[in-house]
């Protein structure tokens, strides 16, 4: 075995939920055994349910010898909306077992991340994660979490297929608050805003009036989503159906970028994008495969701000083994977008000077000018 770095503490892995795609886990589980043999991995864990590792011929005694540690509990029989309960219970079980003062990946059995992007962010973790810009009312984690990509207008719609970040940080996003199945529900993007949200919600109100005021934009699809999941599935097959709800999604769109109370949301969320999350889905090559395909990528416009608002910035991806386009998201996979409306880089526009003007009204004099942002 290679001499281990002891100038690098070691992460723990955590794969959460079902046994999905067994040679994307096995491929990663052999990564991971590369970067242990390092120094830069140590506990692995999957975090399942109880007769799940059973359902796949030999998988028990490769975990085995792979010094896998399996966590098996029952499964919620109430999986909540998006298996919500599911994912919250085998995320909290896996950071349960793992020690204080960790960084935790936490990720999933149908992911493959690339094996140069992971040992990059395990071995400069505490300089990657680093937090340089403060957040004018107090600090939430202790270092930044990375996410491979966020929504530019719904806050804290983010990837949580798979994070990375200091294990107590973490646990702030395990939650079991049922008040977003209710009076909070904003569609069927709900199971990843909840996670992301919910630490920030109570120094935060305008997240609290954006859930109630500006996030069901989409109320045809999120009443179909609540009636039958197939039936939405089948429907947005129609490229007709699917035109008019882009139409629909970015002509309210231009209506609420109009309002400053809208655009105080979207300066809170990216002030604490921008200060607590690493956005990076891109610094290597195919970094990160998705049930077996690659995520489709466009880059965001870092020197002008209107343009990242507009309908060329919508892609498409897989559904059910057809390409189709998504419904009006605009994802964004880098710091890009966010180092050039901070560090003011921008061209000058209305929308641009009245976000700008904004942000510095909720920031103190103290954060104006902020450190760089290391990468």
């Amino acid at each position: 075995m290679a001499r281990k770095n002891r100038e690098v503490k070691p992460v723990d892995v955590v794969f959460c939920g079902l046994v999905r795609d067994i040679d994307s886990f096995k491929k990663t589980i052999d990564d991971l055994q590369l970067l242990r043999k390092k120094g830069l991995v140590d506990k692995i864990i999957l975090s399942t349910w109880i007769g799940e590792v059973q359902k796949t011929a030999d998988l028990s005694a490769f975990l085995k010898d792979k010094k896998i540690i399996v966590l098996e509990s029952k499964e919620p029989e109430d999986r909540g909306d998006g298996n919500v309960w599911c994912q919250m219970k085998s995320l909290q079980m896996g950071l349960n077992a793992i020690n204080k003062d960790k960084f935790v990946l936490k990720t999933r059995t149908d992911v493959y991340i690339s094996l140069d992007f992971l040992q990059k962010l395990f071995s400069e973790k505490e300089k990657i994660l680093r937090i340089s810009y403060h957040l004018p009312k107090g600090d939430i984690f202790k270092y930044k979490v990375w996410a491979p990509w966020f929504e530019i207008t719904k806050p804290f719609f983010m990837g949580d297929e798979c994070f990375f970040g200091y294990r107590d940080d973490l646990k702030l996003l395990v939650n079991y608050d049922c008040s977003f199945d209710t009076e909070n529900y904003i569609g069927p993007d709900t199971t990843h805003i909840r996670r992301f949200v919910y630490p920030f919600l109570k120094d935060y109100p305008s997240f609290d009036r954006y859930i109630k005021n500006y996030g069901n934009e989409r109320f045809l699809k999120n009443f179909l989503m609540k009636k039958s999941y197939n039936l939405y599935l089948f429907l947005i097959r129609f490229m007709l159906l699917r035109n008019l709800s882009e139409i629909n999604r970015f002509n309210v769109l231009r209506k609420r970028l109009k309002d400053d109370n809208f655009l105080r949301c979207l300066a809170d969320y990216y002030i604490i994008l921008y200060s607590h999350f690493y956005i990076d889905s891109y610094s290597f090559q195919n970094q990160i495969l998705f049930k077996g395909n690659p995520k489709p990528i466009l880059e965001s416009n870092s020197s002008n701000l209107e343009d990242n608002f507009t309908r060329k910035m919508v892609l498409g991806g897989q559904l059910k083994g057809k390409f189709v386009k998504h419904g009006g998201q605009i994802y964004i996979y880098d710091m890009n977008f966010l180092r050039g409306l901070f560090e003011k880089k921008m061209n000058p526009s209305p929308l641009f000077n009245r976000l700008i003007k904004i942000i510095d009204e909720l920031t103190s004099s103290e954060f104006k000018n902020p450190l760089p942002v290391i990468i």
